[in-house]
């Protein structure tokens, strides 16, 4: 461990020398010939924030010095058409400004592109007046915010969206054998489908598409989309962090997710899920299994199969359990599942006994009765 520490501090170290070294060749500062400082000159002006803004290395047209050129070779200029052809870039980084009085209107000119720093200066203008306009239409950033999440979960190659919201669709760690088999998966990939064959197959009419929908339409499929989202999974946290998840982010999704459960009341029993040897009891010790079945259905059906081997016992309490609408503590809500819970063993209803336990009884009773107190120790 210790040798492996020491091998990673050397790497990190290699990487911040090649990082001063990159540093130091990219912020050089510029460095001209004095030859080219006698006929170059400087833009100063004031930035937005006050500070002053200083451009060098620009040269004007006419101070250019010309090149001969070889044997064969053709005139840029001529190439570019003539000498009205403008600005022209210089070498090593100069630029080069039409000569001072010149109209500037040559054909050339208005064909070049507008600098990259005025572009970027313009646009994020545009941005903040498309900021302000987009929060005075709710229906058009509902639309938005639908389109990015159809993105994600229906064009999973594209991200095409000036809308920087994604859809991180949620695909479980040690997912367990057979979940995509549960009632849950299955409508969920029922209503995937039934919207993929709605959808249109390029993303760039999507858009369109979207707006076509009405309000009730669109509602569905963004909650469809934010569903694939939703990510409640109690993740094993690894021993040595590897920076996607720590137990206090767990912890922290797993709250939030309770909120969300109480707010559309989920109901796994109604939603299908039974605590059966497979998915729960074989996984769990006998001293659970019997607090478990004590807890669902009172101590005394607990009592009549705690002397059963862990096979036996993890079947007997699925068949105790079926119908007794119980959950396992990490599956419940608080404040929804809690309070359902109520107490088994004062509720008279648990108090009868199940058809094949019931059966058992009988078949104990008067005949074994000196094996009784063995059955419960």
């Amino acid at each position: 461990m210790v040798r492996g520490a020491g091998r990673a501090a050397e790497v990190h170290a290699r990487i911040d020398a090649i990082d001063a070294e990159l540093g130091a060749l990219v912020d050089r500062p510029l460095v001209f010939d004095p030859a080219e400082m006698g006929r170059a000159g400087a833009f100063v002006s004031i930035d937005r924030d006050g500070s002053v803004r200083n451009e060098r290395g620009f040269v004007r047209a006419e101070d250019e010095p010309e090149r001969e050129l070889a044997d064969g070779e053709a005139d840029p200029e001529t190439e570019a058409g003539g000498e009205g052809s403008g600005l022209r870039g210089g070498g090593d980084g100069d630029h080069v400004i039409p000569p001072v009085g010149s109209d500037g209107e040559d054909e050339s000119d208005a064909l070049r592109p507008l600098p990259d720093r005025l572009v970027s200066d313009l646009t994020a203008w545009r941005t903040l007046a498309l900021q302000d306009a987009f929060a005075q239409d709710p229906a058009i950033a509902f639309a938005a915010v639908l389109h990015a999440l159809v993105l994600g979960c229906f064009y999973s190659a594209t991200r095409e969206s000036c809308v920087e919201i994604a859809a991180n669709r949620v695909y479980f760690s040690n997912a367990p054998t057979n979940l995509r088999d549960c009632a849950p998966a299955q409508a969920i990939d029922a209503r995937a489908s039934a919207w993929k064959e709605r959808l249109p197959q390029d993303d760039k009419e999507l858009w369109d598409f979207l707006l076509t929908l009405d309000g009730e339409e669109q509602a569905k499929l963004l909650a469809h989309c934010t569903s694939l989202c939703v990510n409640a999974q109690a993740e094993i946290v690894p021993k040595y962090d590897n920076g996607r998840i720590s137990a206090h982010g767990v912890a922290r999704r797993i709250a939030h997710s309770d909120v969300l459960a109480r707010a559309v009341g989920l109901d796994l029993v109604a939603a299908g899920w039974r605590p059966t040897v497979e998915g729960y009891f074989r996984s769990v010790t006998k001293p659970r299994i019997l607090a478990d079945v004590a807890e669902a259905r009172g101590t005394q059906f607990a009592e009549m199969i705690d002397h059963l081997k862990k096979a036996d016992m993890a079947r007997e309490a699925e068949r105790l359990l079926e119908d007794a609408a119980w959950l396992p503590e990490p599956m419940r809500t608080p404040g929804l599942d809690d309070a359902e819970l109520g107490d088994a063993e004062g509720d008279p209803a648990d108090s009868e006994l199940p058809p094949f336990l019931a059966e058992d009884a009988v078949e104990l009773d008067g005949a074994n009765d000196a094996e009784l107190p063995v059955a419960a120790e």
